[in-house]
C-alpha cells in the first residue's frame, strides 16, 4: 500500500465535503473545503494518522455469451 501524501488527501477529503450535501452549506465554494479540508489534514497527521491507498484492483472482463467459432477470413 502507498501513503498518500498530504496535498493528495486535502483535495480528496475536500472533494467529498464540497460533493456532499448533506455537509455542504448552501453557496460554499470548493476553495472553502479545501481550507476546511486542509485543516483535517492537519489534524489526522497530529493525531500520527497514516493514510494510504490500496493498489489498483484490476480490471474485471465480462464473458462471453456464447462461444461460437470465428468466422474464417478468406
Amino acid at each position: 500500500m502507498d501513503e498518500i501524501d498530504d496535498k493528495h488527501l486535502t483535495e480528496t477529503i475536500a472533494y467529498a465535503l464540497w460533493r456532499s450535501y448533506t455537509l455542504r452549506m448552501k453557496r460554499r465554494s470548493l476553495d472553502e473545503a479545501r481550507a476546511w479540508a486542509q485543516h483535517v489534514t492537519a489534524h489526522l497527521r497530529t493525531c500520527g494518522m497514516i493514510v494510504s491507498r490500496h493498489p489498483p484492483k484490476q480490471a474485471h472482463s465480462t464473458p462471453k455469451l456464447h462461444d461460437t467459432p470465428e468466422p474464417d477470413a478468406k
